[in-house]
């Protein structure tokens, strides 16, 4: 359950992680159309076993085979759900940079401040804080669609190069911010265990019943 898991993951220090789950399990149960479809694909998974188990929570018990896990890990519809809850509920909502020196930061599209000056770009000065805001960045209408607040696994299972950052912010992982940006054209300040992270993540939620 969320209350019996969330602790030991925050124990160990990666409360990151422990956030990313629980709004997992929350987004599943509010979606159970969902719910039903990744149970059986992970039920399937764990049938396919030479000696298979009732279920993945009771794997331990078993003997699995060596490429199981790598199985989990690369299966199509929960790395679906993993994305799509990493994309609506980002654990870190946003960051912070420091601009080093003056600069202009070109807006995508003109807008008119409040003394009704038309602006194309956003003048900043050395050592301004700029807010990264990521989860206004993932839920945007204008990058994902007229749902984009909505929790739609399917919109991942497309073509390979759209679930490797076709569309969606230019990110480390999955054309989302949620890990940073990893790029040296836009800042490489990203998560440098975010493999681990994302391994640990889907593992957990994969023996979630």
């Amino acid at each position: 359950s969320i209350l019996a898991l969330t602790p030991i993951l925050a124990h160990t220090g990666h409360e990151t992680t422990a956030a990313a789950l629980t709004w997992t399990l929350y987004a599943l149960a509010k979606a159970s159309h969902v719910q039903r479809k990744l149970r059986a694909s992970l039920h399937e998974l764990a049938a396919s076993e030479p000696s298979p188990p009732h279920t993945l929570a009771h794997l331990p018990s078993a003997e699995p085979s060596p490429d199981f896990y790598p199985r989990i890990l690369t299966l199509p519809y929960l790395d679906a759900c993993v994305r799509e809850s990493l994309r609506l509920h980002a654990p870190v909502t946003s960051t912070m940079r420091v601009a080093a020196p003056a600069d202009a930061i070109p807006l995508a599209a003109p807008l008119r401040d409040r003394t009704g000056a038309l602006r194309t770009h956003v003048a900043v000065a050395a050592g301004d804080i700029i807010t990264v805001p990521l989860q206004a960045m993932h839920r945007a209408r204008s990058v994902w669609g007229e749902d984009a607040r909505e929790f739609r696994p399917e919109r991942w299972m497309g073509e390979e190069e759209e679930k490797e950052g076709g569309r969606g912010a230019q990110g480390l992982w999955g054309g989302i911010m949620t890990f940073g940006s990893g790029n040296v054209v836009n800042g490489n300040r990203s998560c440098i265990g975010y493999r681990f992270a994302l391994n640990e993540y889907v593992l957990v939620s994969s023996s979630v019943e």
